[in-house]
């Protein structure tokens, strides 16, 4: 999730950071995961990640109110610069025309988090000529809160889908074995090949149309089709745009080694069997699954592109022009169109995907919501870097990371 790097972070791994999992003083998510292991000999991967991340009050890396991800360990693309929530808003605008402008407009962001991307659409949509503010209706709701039903409008998700648990897998002569997580000798946290649990894993290589290698790893998010069951609940008729660091299935699974992520102040790659509750774990999106879900459900996609020109069809060119016409002080406009930039790089949040689909819009396509060059023109003065944005600097959140398959590796001995 986010992007990581922090020049002051340490690039070379210590002692510590070579084993696997520390027996010494675990933390409350790595005392349950263990508690599990002892109990059932081993659990698959995505149990342990469900609860590395999400224990309910033990200190999950999202429900320890300690953890400051966007601080701590990467940023995300509403903290780099509130041009990403004008642009969100511009787009919102350009749906609420394709649905004859109703009243109300409602927006379902799931998975807010701290709130920055609504504060920064609303302060935004604003500021928009004419009645759409006044017809926004923006709701934030989290994964386990109770979300608004038959909507007319958008449901938005920014950084949701990879932060889901996932299922891992590996091919062994020839035949398609789940990872676990278990316990050796010395009390470490190792992996274990076993036969598949995860249903979802068979059903969805089957549709891959194509045998797999031996030594081959990947990951399946069997929280896609529940997911996109609650945003078809949601959703009565509009636009779904979902924006996340993914890609198809042909580019998940060209890979061979999987996706699997780690980020934790900064520095990406280490072993997940670490820092367990205080690090952060993330996989690709597979935008090809998300597109199957919702047209099973009836939503439509409509395009799949990169966040980059996502961006720049909806007007981010045109607020890093008028951030040179404001008047900004010199360091100022340098931090406000570095951090523009940054929304942008294709090998950073520019490269994640924005999916969109449709439901009962008479949308085909992505193009016919592009707004005109000269609603553009009309764009309100620009936002600039305020609180709870990140101030990047040229040079800083220098990536740091490591190849992580020889930090752990699979036992077939255990």
């Amino acid at each position: 999730m986010g992007v990581s790097g922090d020049p002051d972070a340490p690039f070379g791994l210590t002692e510590d950071h070579r084993v696997l999992g520390s027996p010494g003083h675990p933390a409350s998510a790595e005392r349950e995961i263990r508690s599990r292991i002892a109990d059932r000999g081993m659990i698959a991967f995505r149990e342990f990640m469900e609860l590395a991340l999400y224990c309910p009050a033990q200190g999950g890396y999202y429900t320890d109110p300690a953890t400051r991800a966007a601080t701590d360990d990467y940023y995300t693309s509403p903290a780099a610069h509130p041009a990403f929530g004008a642009v969100i808003a511009v787009q919102l605008r350009s749906m609420w025309g394709a649905l004859g402008r109703p009243d109300p407009f409602s927006v379902v962001e799931l998975g807010a988090g701290d709130g920055l991307l609504a504060r920064d659409v609303g302060a935004y949509a604003a500021r928009l000529d004419g009645p759409f503010a006044g017809a926004l209706r923006y709701v934030t709701v989290e994964l386990n809160e109770r979300a608004p039903a038959a909507v007319t409008g958008c449901v938005l998700s920014n950084e949701l889908v990879d932060a889901m648990p996932v299922a891992r897998f590996q091919v062994e002569e020839g035949q398609v074995k789940e990872i676990f997580v278990t316990v050796d000798a010395d009390g470490r946290l190792r992996e274990r090949l076993g036969e598949p649990v995860t249903c979802a894993i068979g059903e969805r290589l089957a549709t891959l149309g194509r045998e797999l290698p031996d030594g081959f790893r990947g990951e399946v998010n069997d929280g896609i089709r529940p997911w996109m069951g609650r945003v078809e609940k949601i959703l009565t008729r509009g636009f779904v745009v979902t924006i996340d660091y993914g890609g198809t299935a042909q580019e998940i699974y060209a890979r061979g080694k999987g996706t699997l992520q780690t980020y934790f102040r900064h520095v990406d790659g280490l072993s997940p069997y670490q820092n367990i509750g205080r690090q952060d774990m993330t996989a690709h999106v597979d935008f090809t699954a998300v597109e199957a879900e919702g047209a099973r459900l009836g939503l439509r996609p409509i395009g799949l592109m990169t966040q980059q020109r996502m961006l720049r069809r909806f007007g981010i060119d045109r607020i890093a022009a008028q951030l040179r016409e404001i008047g900004l002080a010199d360091s100022e406009l340098a931090a406000n169109l570095h951090g523009v930039g940054k929304l942008t790089r294709p090998d950073g949040l520019g490269g994640f995907r924005a999916l969109f689909q449709e439901r009962d819009t008479g949308v085909r396509s992505v193009e016919q919501i592009r707004p005109s060059g000269d609603d553009l023109a009309q764009l309100p003065e620009p936002p600039v870097l305020g609180p709870g944005h990140i101030r990047l600097r040229e040079g800083s959140y220098l990536p740091s990371s490591f190849e992580m398959d020889s930090l752990w590796p699979i036992d077939p001995h255990i």
